[in-house]
């Protein structure tokens, strides 16, 4: 019943999507013995800026001139650090971009008469995703799988647990989103330990 269950499928797999890559596997990443997390199913946001050529042309400006401006957009730049009373307080420019219009806004060159071309002028510029190279389902439905690997050498009891902990209690999650563990390693590692257990056990007797 919430907001975004009412919206098209291509909506909720995008969100979906975005709370798992921001939310939830940065919070696993970081957990001892984890060397990644994979993601699998929903669709990967992106900025799509979809050029016109004719426009481009009439501007005079190159493709080439075009997605080099482009491609510099966001980007952070170190810019030393100042000395103050014995503190030192690094400066750094950044280019963190928030909307749309803030990048369909954004000059690139300057027209023969000095006005600035803007990405707007010779572009579009949208909300769209990768492309798909897979999908994962739940009862028959699309949503968003993760995978937690596993280092090489840790102790994978410990590991699947605390991930288990983490993802069910520690994870602050909006509201209309749901969590359900599909597989733990933890209960195969249980169960063989109870076999091995039974086993001693039943040996000894004899």
């Amino acid at each position: 019943g919430s907001a975004m269950a009412a919206k098209p499928e291509r909506d909720q797999l995008l969100y979906l999507r975005e709370v798992q890559e921001y939310g939830v596997r940065p919070q696993l990443k970081k957990l001892p013995g984890v060397a990644d997390v994979d993601t699998n199913g929903g669709l990967l946001k992106q900025i799509h800026i979809n050029v016109f050529p004719e426009r481009l042309e009439k501007v005079g400006l190159s493709l080439e001139k075009f997605m080099s401006k482009v491609e510099s957009i966001g980007e952070s730049f170190g810019g030393g650090y100042i000395q103050k009373e014995g503190t030192q307080i690094i400066v750094r420019a950044t280019g963190q971009l928030t909307n749309l219009e803030t990048i369909a806004n954004l000059p690139i060159a300057l027209s023969v008469n000095g006005k600035p071309v803007r990405i707007r002028d010779v572009a579009n510029v949208s909300v769209d995703h990768a492309l798909r190279i897979g999908a994962a389902t739940a009862n028959g439905a699309e949503t968003v799988l993760g995978t937690v690997l596993m280092r090489t050498g840790a102790n994978s009891r410990e590991v699947s647990s605390t991930a288990e902990k983490t993802l069910t209690r520690e994870i602050k999650l909006p509201d209309d989103v749901a969590v359900n563990i599909v597989y733990s390693r933890s209960h195969l590692v249980n169960s063989t330990i109870h076999t091995i257990v039974k086993n001693l056990a039943e040996g000894a007797a004899l």
